[in-house]
């Protein structure tokens, strides 16, 4: 097992220019192109509230959004369309097979897309990595590899008051805020 050697913490113009960029990225990425897919962004998901009288139609086009790599995820208080560009998700799947294996996740699309929705996973891991680089999300401020020797609650603070998506994973696992990736075993 190899550790990174510590550099130099990042001095505050270049937290503020990742800011910046993270900012724009999440703008663009997450919510106007969230389900424009690629190899380089496999997977994007969006979520409809108050279209429950529309739920019906969905749910019997479920087959249909399952043949052409999409799955529709029903949520009160409402619907959650996933989808994913087959050969992209794969490759990246396929690329971090070892991380998915060691973690008991599937490398099957379909499947790790559905386990994704269902289990959440704690920021400054090599699995929130996988999952960051299906979504095409390399800004994401839980990555271990984005400023890694910054505490990722300065990252946070960096965006404020803008909400970054990815605040409720450290909602959800709080002790990741003070996660300081470089100093990780």
């Amino acid at each position: 097992m190899t550790h990174r050697q510590p550099t130099a913490a990042p001095a505050e113009p270049e937290i503020a220019a990742w800011a910046d960029a993270r900012i724009a990225d999440v703008l663009s990425r997450e919510y106007e192109q969230s389900l424009e897919l690629s190899r380089h962004k496999p997977l994007g998901s969006m979520g409809y509230t108050g279209i429950w009288p529309l739920l019906r139609g969905l749910w019997a086009r479920r087959r249909h959004f399952r043949q052409r790599g999409r799955l529709l995820a029903v949520a009160p208080p409402g619907v959650w369309i996933y989808e994913w560009h087959p050969r992209g998700l794969q490759s990246v799947l396929y690329r971090h097979r070892h991380t998915l294996w060691s973690h008991d996740w599937p490398i099957e699309p379909e499947a790790f897309v559905t386990q994704a929705r269902n289990e959440p996973v704690a920021p400054c891991t090599p699995l929130y990595d996988v999952i960051a680089d299906a979504y095409g999300d390399e800004l994401n401020p839980g990555r271990t590899d984005v400023m890694p020797d910054v505490p990722r609650v300065r990252l946070l603070d960096a965006l404020f008051p803008f909400v970054d998506p990815s605040i409720i994973y450290f909602e959800l696992f709080p002790d990741a805020l003070t996660c300081v990736p470089s100093e990780l075993p």
